[in-house]
């Protein structure tokens, strides 16, 4: 067998480290992955945990079922019921804003925002005076309020 002289060294060098590097990238392109499904995972278990105080505050607050249900017949509310009433959709767009920009923010997978946005656009018409959404919708991002805008020019 013959000895490799210092250029031979050198390239089998060369291509050791040239593996060696390949190899990093793919163990850091798998942590990456990895590290993106925690983030779309984390997000999900928030946004569920949200809607699920939304609906559970509905279910076990009696008086509350009752005001959403005259506020969505249109009845008149005291001051301090509308103030109520718009804080607790408050949170419901709250959470909806958030879904919209982990979004665009390529975190939630489409599919899933797909799912989450029509549930939110079936939601809202029926439920959420145009003219309370009007009165509110400077205090959103400007991307989710156009969104929000559009929703009620379709229906």
């Amino acid at each position: 067998m013959k000895k490799l002289d210092l250029k031979e060294w050198a390239a089998v060098a060369e291509i050791v480290g040239t593996v060696a590097v390949i190899v990093s990238l793919l163990i850091v392109s798998n942590n990456i992955r990895q590290n993106t499904k925690a983030v779309q995972a984390t997000n999900d278990t928030v946004l569920y945990e949200m809607t699920d105080s939304w609906y559970a505050d509905v279910a076990v607050n009696p008086e509350l079922a009752e005001l959403m249900i005259r506020y969505e017949a249109g009845e008149q509310l005291t001051d301090s019921e509308h103030r109520q009433i718009s804080y607790h959709i408050s949170r419901t767009l709250n959470q909806w804003e958030l879904a919209f920009v982990r979004f665009e923010q390529g975190l939630f997978p489409p599919k899933q925002w797909e799912s989450w946005n029509h549930s939110f656009e079936v939601w809202l018409p029926d439920v959420y005076r145009q003219q309370d959404w009007e009165n509110d919708k400077e205090t959103y991002y400007e991307g989710f309020a156009a969104h929000v805008d559009a929703i009620y020019l379709d229906h």
